[in-house]
């Protein structure tokens, strides 16, 4: 795994170098080496370089990967708006009794547990390490007061491996502890005395603060059989120890058994073909060492015109502080007359012409991190910010964004709701489903302004028929032409388009119940339209019948017509 890993790591160091020191801060040791690399381990590599900013001048590049972060956060995950939520394929399943109502409720269930987790805490580093290197990795460990918490790693410290779908299902990661939090942490598992015996000693010693570097590997289980619940028969296994611990327990701190995976790894680019990969801070490295250089070139130019190298009399050799202002120089009458002066000064184009071949590099920065849809996100007012008008404005570029959404849906945000799910089960807090979804998978759907500008097309199309449609009807003036759309499809539809609540659309049996009682109020009304007009037809027959035939009278001749 890092033979697989190490080749990336010179990469990744200019990337921190250029854009953000302190994301590289493992990739560094006081020799100028990778952290843990596979020839050189975290053991005998302490001692990492302070990190320096000596290499950042113009820090366009550091702002745009900081607004892209925040564009991922707010645009695709955000925790003061609903970002996604149950769902089944199957219309008739969803339109049966209580579905919806357990979908929302199931869905709010997730949605508590993450927010009162370090969730929404720690995914913005996560972000930033993506769009960094491109690949990011977090841990998700069950806790006893928040269900779940989450642990980012930093990059250098860990690297993963990908199972034959070409995802990850193997990570190996390290960390520092003291002596101290090692015996917090592991004692209890194994007793002090299972400690091996570097730890002891510090601990007699009485060295809490001593530092050990501590690896754990997390992998599939050979050993696993469905069912089983001791920890060697999981599906995951782990392993903790400390690197370079030569005893009898080879440093093996604790071995513990898992049912899901713990690790939430993402790469920018999801390749089953290799692990690692391209970032847009990657594709932007040579823009930034050129905005870098050009800055570098301003500056110099700036001090060439403030400050530019200056002509003096043989005279003042030794004396160039009398120039300053204030200062006074004392001339012999054969001095009078000589000059200080400018021997260079820049060409005002000089300072335009760079001006501008800075702007257009920075133009192409922003571009790769595509800042410009991620600002129009943050300037666009709440009453008009649509998944449509996003679509219709920088369709182009949600578009060029969808490979990135679905390799962080489908390598991150799916297991985190799965293992969310599943730990919420495991304490009887998920209400059991209604009869509808007996042996139906239930799928997520995610309804942020991100994802829903990526369905933007679908929900585009249905507006613009179902606008044609009613002009044609009023057109027209014939309502008949509504036959020929299913209206009840293009609002389900419209609204799963739009992600909106589950519980705004009501079951089939209710909406088939509340037509009925229409239908029979509007029968009830008619009838009590047409009561007037059935009792004058009543009272009239009466008088027909009552009347007395005269002859010649025009009942008569009826009467006489009726004989005939």
């Amino acid at each position: 795994m890092l033979q697989q890993r190490d080749p990336y790591i010179p990469d990744w160091r200019q990337v921190s170098d250029y854009i953000d020191p302190d994301a590289g801060y493992y990739l560094r040791t006081s020799t100028g080496g990778a952290q843990a690399t596979s020839t050189t381990t975290a053991a005998t590599t302490t001692g990492r370089k302070r990190p320096s900013r000596d290499k950042i001048i113009n820090s366009h590049a550091t702002i745009a990967v900081r607004t892209m972060d925040a564009g991922f956060m707010g645009g695709h995950t955000s925790k003061s708006r609903p970002w996604f939520r149950m769902s089944v394929g199957d219309p008739a399943i969803a339109g049966a009794p209580g579905v919806r109502e357990w979908m929302d409720d199931v869905t709010q269930l997730i949605r508590d547990v993450l927010a009162r987790s370090n969730f929404y805490t720690e995914l913005p580093n996560f972000y930033h390490d993506r769009h960094l290197f491109g690949v990011a990795a977090m841990m998700v460990e069950e806790d006893d007061q928040e269900v779940l918490r989450f642990y980012r790693r930093a990059i250098g410290t860990y690297a993963i491996a990908l199972d034959r779908r070409g995802r990850c299902d193997s990570i190996w990661y390290g960390f520092e502890f003291t002596a101290h939090q090692i015996d917090q942490q592991f004692s209890p598992i194994v007793g002090r005395e299972g400690l091996p015996k570097r730890v002891q000693q510090a601990l007699s010693d009485g060295k809490l603060d001593e530092t050990f570097w501590i690896d754990s590997l997390i992998e599939p289980n050979p050993d696993f059989k469905p069912g089983h619940e001791s920890g060697e028969n999981r599906a995951y296994r782990q392993v903790y120890w400390i690197d370079g611990a030569q005893d009898d327990t080879h440093g093996c701190l604790d071995y513990q058994g898992r049912h899901m995976a713990p690790m939430l790894a993402s790469r920018w680019v999801a390749d089953s073909a290799r692990i690692y990969g391209p970032s847009p801070a990657l594709d932007a490295l040579g823009d930034i060492k050129q905005l870098q250089y050009l800055e570098g070139k301003k500056l110099n130019l700036t001090d060439l015109t403030v400050a530019p190298p200056l002509g003096l009399p043989e005279h003042m050799r030794g004396k160039g502080g009398a120039i300053r202002p204030g200062e006074r120089l004392y001339l012999t009458p054969a001095q009078t007359g000589q000059k200080v002066e400018p021997i260079y000064i820049p060409m005002p184009q000089a300072s335009v012409a760079l001006a501008q071949e800075i702007q257009v590099v920075m133009d192409r920065i922003g571009k790769t991190f595509y800042a410009d849809l991620f600002r129009m996100l943050d300037f666009l007012d709440d009453r008009t910010r649509t998944a449509y008008e996003i679509s219709e404005r920088k369709e182009e570029k949600v578009a060029m964004l969808g490979p990135a959404l679905e390799s962080l849906t489908d390598e991150v945000l799916d297991p985190v709701i799965d293992v969310t799910f599943y730990y919420l089960d495991r304490r009887g807090m998920i209400p059991d489903p209604p009869p509808a979804l007996q042996n139906v998978t239930v799928k997520v759907e995610y309804t942020s302004m991100l994802a829903q500008a990526q369905k933007a097309a679908g929900s585009g199309t249905i507006d613009r028929v179902l606008s044609t449609v009613t002009a044609i009807a009023q057109g027209k003036q014939d309502p008949s032409v509504w036959d020929k759309v299913d209206t009840d499809y293009a609002i389900a539809s419209m609204h799963d388009f739009q992600g909106a609540p589950a519980r705004m659309l009501r079951d089939d049996d209710e909406v088939q119940a509340i037509r009925q009682n229409r239908q029979q109020q509007q029968q009830m009304q008619q009838m009590a339209a047409m009561a007037p007009a059935l009792k004058q037809s009543a009272d009239a027959a009466k008088t027909l019948g009552e009347a007395k035939a005269q002859d010649g009278s025009m009942l008569d001749n009826m009467a006489q017509s009726a004989a005939a």
